[in-house]
């Protein structure tokens, strides 16, 4: 069992069993390849510095 206090004392339970339930359906997502393009969103620098500026946006 865990050493958690609230654990013991129940305040975590209902935590834990969503967390169990959520592993049990999605657990396999987190083996998935993620997409190359969403890799490339995420890579993608943002706006180059003094352009949010200059474009009127204060």
């Amino acid at each position: 069992m865990s050493d958690d206090p609230d654990f013991h004392d129940g305040r975590n339970m209902f935590a834990q069993w969503v967390k169990r339930g959520l592993h049990a359906r999605f657990g396999s997502v987190m083996h998935e390849q993620v997409p190359d393009t969403l890799l490339r969103l995420l890579d993608a620098d943002g706006p180059e510095e003094g352009q949010a500026a200059s474009s009127g946006h204060s």
